[in-house]
């Protein structure tokens, strides 16, 4: 299955859009410094696999991720 790659940034920018799925796909592939991320809406997911116990699941908030992500960035930006 080929899936949009998008930026962190993108995401970013783009994640309250009410046409995100249809601009970018669902799911869709995150690039970051540690390979990729897939990023779905939680309906989807929800369709694949069944009702979702988030205690049980390896799945990570979108505000985590975002928030990491950040982090990861001004450490980047900060001169040595």
């Amino acid at each position: 299955m080929d899936m949009i790659e998008i930026t962190p940034e993108e995401l970013m920018e783009n994640l309250d859009s009410n046409d995100f799925c249809r601009k970018f796909g669902n799911p869709v592939k995150v690039r970051t410094e540690n390979g990729y991320v897939v990023v779905m809406a939680f309906e989807l997911y929800e369709r694949l696999f069944g009702k979702v116990d988030l205690s049980k699941e390896h799945t990570i908030e979108m505000d985590e991720f975002l928030g990491k992500n950040k982090e990861t960035e001004s450490k980047d930006d900060k001169p040595d």
